[in-house]
């Protein structure tokens, strides 16, 4: 016969699996960019997750990062006509030629899944780069401790310039502290700077864990240790 305890846990299980509000549920939008009207802070923010506004702090002084209000789109470059712009994506890093934002959630998300964005070039001229980054908590400082790198495209000279739909998963998983996104910006063919990349449409993906399913896994969790509490002093 099935004891209590483990049936009680397993109607647990069994009730979170049924209405739909277990560890695999489906990703919602929680964090969203469309820089419409000349704004650089979020269109959207789901309940218990915020967003600040895209920006290049702490970024070398001859970063730009500009919001283009005709296209509703952010881009980031290095100074134009300025020498010492990055041609390599370890000097873009180096240099700090980068536009960021960062998703903060209010307690602990059940996942970050997925981060969708458009990006196109300023222009038709020039090979231009970018390489996205994340990091999650307080940066200590150390680059190769503290950003992941996420991936990087590379569009050459004469590419056109227009807005390409590009995505990757993150799967980040239990998430407690605020997770930063950034932008670095390069261009291989030239170390003077004005030839920018620009970005819009973000879509940050994930799973806020319902009360419910917070209540009942952990109510399930709590008889499942009082059994082998119970198990081990028999």
């Amino acid at each position: 016969m099935m004891r209590p305890q483990t049936f009680l846990a397993s109607l647990t299980i069994a009730t979170c699996s049924t209405f739909g509000i277990a560890a695999t549920a489906d990703a919602d939008l929680l964090l969203g960019y469309t820089f419409e009207d000349d704004s650089f802070a979020p269109s959207f923010e789901a309940e218990g997750v915020s967003g600040n506004s895209f920006n290049a702090d702490g970024a070398g002084e001859n970063t730009q990062v500009n919001n283009f209000q005709s296209m509703d789109a952010v881009s980031v470059r290095y100074a134009s006509q300025v020498a010492g712009a990055p041609t390599t994506e370890a000097e873009a890093i180096a240099t700090g030629v980068y536009g960021q934002f960062t998703l903060t959630p209010e307690a602990a998300l059940q996942s970050i899944a997925r981060f969708d964005f458009e990006y196109r070039r300023g222009g038709t001229s020039q090979d231009r780069s970018f390489a996205l980054y994340y990091s999650v908590g307080e940066p200590t400082g150390d680059f190769e401790t503290d950003w992941v790198h996420v991936g990087t495209v590379d569009t050459p000279d004469g590419t056109a310039a227009e807005f390409t739909p590009t995505g990757y998963d993150l799967n980040l998983t239990e998430v407690t502290e605020p997770v930063t996104f950034r932008f670095y910006v390069w261009t291989p063919s030239i170390n003077t700077g004005g030839y920018d990349m620009r970005f819009t449409n973000f879509e940050i993906n994930g799973v806020i864990p319902e009360p419910a399913s917070a209540m009942l896994a952990g109510f399930g969790s709590l008889l499942l240790l009082g059994r082998r509490r119970r198990s081990a002093d028999n």
